[in-house]
């Protein structure tokens, strides 16, 4: 296309059109609603979801920042910035969206975008577009899901604190209530704070709301910092009293009024920050004059936008081309025995019987396959769970402060690291209590390098590429009743633990090679 054919401000706007539509269908996967789901509903996963993502909102949102921002960014002179960083915006947009659909990571797509949108900028505008385009992209982060390694241990540390915090809100209200980990117990009833009551959700959706109140009244930087900084402790506040809430109100198990609660509760947040915000206005400085917005002319710049859209069009052509052509790299398929057939049901003597794994309290913690027995010989008993992923899954994980627990209610007395013989290596050691009952549980992970690691490796969806790791995730957990409350009912409990690792270690060893 020949940009003089035609005046070169249609030819420039065509273009961009052009652009545009590429980009929608580059990035599809985000731009459309989840199968199934209705705006409806997606707004409603936006505002009550524990920790799910909805692109399609938040995409809306930093679109309306940027139509705010279209007079500072439109009224730059059309001269590009430094070819090196245009090219290494645009090439590096294109990269991670080419290992996005090679992983089949779409959520890799946002910060794809980040730098696609930000390159464009950098190559019709220069750096002077960064400023008007860093909160519109920045904003675009919320999208981006938080790595489940990561998230098991922020959830599950803010259902602990919601408990905390509601359970002594009760007793100020002269209300009887105990706390016991995630749970708080009346006298007939037990309200456990399960992942959905964590405040997970209305964390990030507060903060949100907070981004868009301080664009819409054009507050200070120090003024927005301080809003936006109290988003999230106003939050988990609001979180607490919607607990306590639920806990005193007989309907709190209708689904509809559960929903209602929490719309109610993030409004009576976004109440809190709007006032906040009132008395900052009144105590800080008052906001300077607006900058002007550059005039850049009719024509000034002219001939190099259109060459700056050709550019754009190329780059997103080649967007299109990428996330149609390039194949999802997929694992060959590996036989796995299933962990019943692994792990004997009779073990030296011990003969087991099942026991009901409490997923509900695992929550978004996730296994391909898990067992949970309680093993006896004689008198004695000791309860194993062996849970394992098979990697493949990126939106939940297998180690998580959780599976220390056999379920909720349990809080710990003492933490440590214990020698386990059999095994040749020290473990870690907990002491729990849940009202009268003491339990002495040992745990150990095979394929676990680390919260930082384990991180990382989800969000880069290295294990669902060739990069991936051939060994699997594994949690073992040992556990057994502690009688009395002196040292020789540890001690016994601690040689019973380590008699029926002797008898198992043969059949347990091999499912994480030992090692963790």
């Amino acid at each position: 296309m020949d940009p003089g054919a035609i005046p070169t401000h249609v030819s420039t706007k065509i273009l961009s059109l052009i652009a545009l539509a590429l980009g929608l269908f580059a990035f599809r996967d985000l731009v459309l609603l989840k199968p199934g789901a209705g705006l409806s509903n997606e707004l409603q996963g936006w505002l009550l979801t524990p920790s799910d993502t909805s692109p399609s909102v938040i995409l809306a949102l930093a679109g309306w920042f940027l139509y705010r921002r279209r007079a500072a960014l439109f009224g730059l002179p059309r001269r590009g910035g430094p070819a090196l960083l245009s090219a290494a915006l645009l090439a590096g947009g294109l990269l991670v969206l080419s290992w996005a659909t090679y992983a089949s990571a779409p959520d890799l797509l946002i910060p794809a975008l980040m730098l696609l949108v930000l390159g464009v900028g950098c190559v019709t505008w220069g750096t002077a577009s960064f400023r008007p385009l860093a909160l519109p992209v920045g904003f675009l982060i919320f999208a981006m899901p938080i790595p489940p390694p990561l998230l098991n241990v922020v959830v599950f540390r803010l259902q602990i604190w919601t408990a905390d915090l509601s359970g002594w809100l009760l007793w100020a209200l002269g209300v009887p209530a105990f706390v016991s980990g995630d749970q708080i117990l009346r006298e007939s009833t037990t309200f456990t704070i399960v992942e959905g009551c964590s405040g997970m959700r209305t964390v990030e959706t507060l903060t949100m709301l907070t981004f868009l109140m301080v664009d819409l009244f054009h507050r200070r930087r120090l003024h927005a910092v301080l809003l936006v900084v109290a988003a999230p402790v106003i939050a988990f506040g609001v979180n607490a009293l919607r607990a306590i809430f639920l806990i005193l109100n007989p309907l709190a198990e209708t689904v509809t009024i559960h929903n209602l609660q929490g719309i109610v509760m993030l409004l009576a947040g976004l109440l809190v920050i709007y006032a906040l915000d009132g008395l900052l206005e009144r105590f800080l400085p008052a906001r300077g004059a607006p900058r002007p917005v550059p005039d850049a002319g009719a024509e000034k710049g002219a001939p190099a936008g259109a060459r700056a859209s050709l550019v754009v069009v190329g780059v997103m052509g080649a967007a299109v081309a990428l996330s149609v052509a390039l194949p999802a790299w997929e694992r060959p398929p590996i036989p796995r025995p299933a962990l019943r057939v692994q792990v004997p049901a009779d073990i030296g003597g011990w003969r087991s019987t099942p026991l009901e794994t409490d997923s509900v309290f695992l929550g978004r913690v996730g296994f391909d396959d898990s067992l949970e027995r309680r093993y006896r010989r004689g008198g004695e008993a000791v309860d194993l769970f062996v849970g394992v992923s098979h990697r493949e899954e990126r939106r939940r994980a297998p180690f998580s402060p959780k599976t220390f627990r056999p379920g909720s209610g349990w809080v710990v007395e003492e933490a440590s690291r214990a020698e386990l013989p059999a095994a040749g290596r020290e473990v870690d050691a907990r002491l729990l209590r849940s009202g009268s009952r003491r339990l002495l549980v040992y745990h150990w992970t095979a394929g676990n390098r680390g919260l930082a690691t384990e991180s990382v490796r989800n969000l880069l969806a290295l294990d669902s590429s060739p990069l991936h790791r051939s060994d699997e995730g594994v949690v073992f957990r040992l556990a057994t009743e502690v009688g009395g409350e002196s040292g020789g009912g540890l001690r016994r409990a601690e040689a019973r633990i380590n008699r029926f690792a002797e008898a198992a270690w043969g059949a347990l060893a091999p499912l994480g090679n030992g090692s963790g």
